[in-house]
């Protein structure tokens, strides 16, 4: 894989668990309006919570395919001996945005193929 390429798997390997705390920072203030008694409006969950479909469509799909990349990238990845193939596809389908960028910096990273400087 070429290093463009490398970079922008990484760009998208983050992208689920930035999601996920953004999501989580979303809720925790809707939350705390509810609580507070500010807006107590259900009209005003409902739109907070819309807001935060269509960004959260797009990074399933997102996440999706970028695990399948992952997929077939440990399927040809000689570096991964044959045993510890099956156990990163298991972890990859029941940890996906917690795995993913683990098997990136350990495999794919692209500073970790780069060539030590020369000793002066």
């Amino acid at each position: 894989m070429k290093r463009p390429a490398q970079i922008l798997l990484g760009l998208l390997t983050l992208l689920p668990p930035a999601f996920f705390v953004l999501l989580i920072i979303k809720m925790v203030r809707i939350f705390q309006s509810v609580t507070s008694g500010r807006a107590i409006d259900q009209d005003f969950v409902m739109a907070q919570m819309h807001s935060m479909m269509i960004p959260g469509l797009i990074t399933t799909l997102v996440s999706f395919l970028v695990m399948a990349i992952y997929l077939i990238d440990v399927n040809k990845n000689e570096e991964v001996d044959k045993n510890s193939r099956m156990l990163w596809m298991i972890l990859f389908i029941a940890a996906g945005f917690i795995t993913m960028p683990v098997y990136y910096v350990l495999y794919i990273h692209p500073w970790k193929h780069a060539r030590p400087a020369a000793d002066a």
